[in-house]
């Protein structure tokens, strides 16, 4: 039992040793302990005002808690599958050498996940759902007590379960890269449903046939089965009860089975593995295409990372599948398509904002030979950029071939209006980007881990992008006042004008935020080597 309380007493001092280190890290969990607070007390009162609970309100309560159940599980499982099963900081390899035993050690690190707050925050919120259930009998709030608990547990044995298989699994680089982004594309697929089902998608999830045919089917399996439980209560389904039990019993069984196989198997191969060296590409490669001097070399360089960089390839994905999925919308597409396209430059120039980071200690280098910053800001604008006009071109053919605006001439002049403005959008990202990686860094996964996070660092992860978007959407103000203007003042014929103002507007951002940049980053050199020295040493 003391090997247990004391590795969850390790997991939240490493949460408080983390947020002493940041202050915005303290700030972030605040918030999130008043998040939580809110579900858990939003969903008491929502459930105590259902009174008692009839035959129509028992069946939007029963498919409303087997969907919650689905998505919470599924959700786990997709951000394992994403991190590759080395997500977590407390993992069975992290102990694989102490002297804990298996079945000791095992029980532990599941009770330390569980103890945390997204499980403490699922926990309480199912159990404030129990409200709904008063009107009953004790056997069913009993019910309705055992199977939050049997929930939680559930979820993070499932996600133990994919970590392990994962971890033990040897991916090649390629094969994690093409895992990592069609999990990605997966999560934001799935993150669009409700744009593509339209304004009555929950209408369609808890009363559609095929809706609950599914989640019936899922009430048989791990995933959804602890959900189930208070309904076959209710309808006095006790057999139903026993059958559901056993079927998370046998999860929780296999779970430890698979937890004491993977540290066998771990403390054998330790120290066994080899190295193999693989050569390089021969010849100067990129560095063929770019000048020749410091400023070509850091565009030679970022292009490189760029191309094997999963991290970044998968933010490169996002605007082609915003474009896709507007596609979807019904009547709205052809706007929603040409729309889709402003938005996606946007979120393209994420990971610039945090650029420096992304490099590593491969800015130490850069350092050494005395590189100025303002060349560092050239040569990274120059890959940026031509990659923010190549895909808005090839954005502008996507949306045309989808929408059909290449049939008139007037289609064709909006049509082209809108990739200009995209592209003034994605200079305007860029512009800002090269300024707030100098400043605004936050640390990222290691490459080979690109979903993984370090302990206590999330709340910056989710922070300084928002930043970066907002001072961008406020550096386009110029080209949106004069949008403003032509529609206030019915000119909207005029608006072929908001091709070269929105150009000049980009240009401008773009040139400016490059030599802020470089003065920024000349500046704090230091800081910067320092800063970035810290983050790789949580991404061990």
């Amino acid at each position: 039992m003391s090997e247990v309380l004391s590795i969850i007493r390790l997991r939240w001092t490493m949460q408080r040793s983390a947020m002493r280190a940041k202050p915005v890290s303290m700030v972030m969990f605040v918030l999130g302990l008043l998040f939580s607070m809110a579900l858990i007390v939003g969903t008491g009162i929502c459930c105590w005002s259902l009174g008692s609970v009839d035959t129509s309100e028992s069946n939007i309560l029963h498919a409303a808690m087997l969907l919650v159940g689905a998505l919470l599980s599924f959700g786990a499982l997709l951000l394992q599958i994403m991190s590759l099963g080395q997500g977590t900081v407390l993992s069975l390899s992290k102990f694989e050498l102490f002297g804990i035993r298996d079945r000791v050690l095992s029980i532990s690190l599941l009770l330390a996940s569980v103890c945390g707050i997204p499980g403490i925050t699922i926990l309480l919120t199912l159990l404030a759902s129990g409200f709904a259930y008063r009107s009953t009998s004790v056997a069913v709030i009993v019910t309705a007590v055992v199977s939050a608990f049997l929930a939680v547990i559930t979820i993070f044995v499932l996600t133990r379960i994919i970590t392990i298989l994962l971890s033990s699994v040897t991916f090649s680089k390629k094969g994690r890269n093409i895992l990592h982004v069609g999990a990605f594309l997966v999560l934001m697929a799935i993150g669009q449903l409700p744009n593509l089902l339209g304004n009555d998608y929950l209408e369609l999830l808890l009363y559609g046939s095929a809706s609950r045919g599914v989640l019936g089917m899922l009430a048989w399996t791990p995933f959804v089965a602890a959900f189930q439980l208070p309904f076959d209560a209710m309808a006095g389904q006790w057999l139903f009860v026993a059958i559901r039990v056993l079927v998370i019993a046998v999860t929780w069984a296999f779970c430890h089975w698979l937890c004491m196989w993977y540290l066998r198997k771990a403390r054998q191969s330790s120290g066994s593995s080899t190295v193999k060296v693989v050569s390089g590409q021969k010849g100067l490669g990129l560095f063929r295409f770019v000048p020749d001097n410091a400023s070509g070399a850091v565009s030679a360089r970022l292009a490189i990372y760029l191309r094997k960089d999963v991290r970044q390839i998968s933010m490169l994905i996002l605007p082609l599948l915003l474009v896709v999925m507007a596609a979807f919308r019904g009547a709205n597409a052809s706007d929603a398509v040409w729309q889709a396209t402003l938005v996606g430059p946007l979120l393209v120039m994420i990971c610039e904002s945090n650029g420096l980071a992304y490099d590593g200690r491969g800015l130490y280098m850069e350092a050494i030979c005395g590189v100025r910053g303002w060349y560092d800001r050239i040569g990274r604008m120059r890959v940026n950029a031509a990659i923010i006009v190549v895909y808005g071109m090839l954005l502008m053919v996507i949306a045309f071939a989808i929408t059909g605006y290449w049939k008139t001439p007037e289609h064709i002049l909006e049509g082209l209006i809108y990739t200009v403005a995209a592209m003034s959008v994605g200079l305007c990202s860029l512009g800002v980007a090269e300024v707030v990686s100098c400043t605004l860094m936050y640390p990222v996964a290691p490459m080979d881990r690109p979903f993984s996070a370090p302990q206590g660092r999330g709340a910056t992860q989710f922070l300084f992008p928002i930043i970066h978007v907002v001072v961008s959407l406020v550096t386009l103000l110029p080209s949106i006042l004069v949008v403003v203007l032509l529609l206030v003042t019915h000119n909207a014929g005029l608006m072929w004008i908001m091709m070269p103002v929105s150009l000049i507007n980009g240009l401008a951002v773009l040139f400016l935020g490059s030599w802020l940049g470089g003065k920024l980053m000349d500046a704090r050199m230091t800081k910067i080597l320092s800063t970035l020295d810290d983050f790789a040493s949580l991404q061990q």
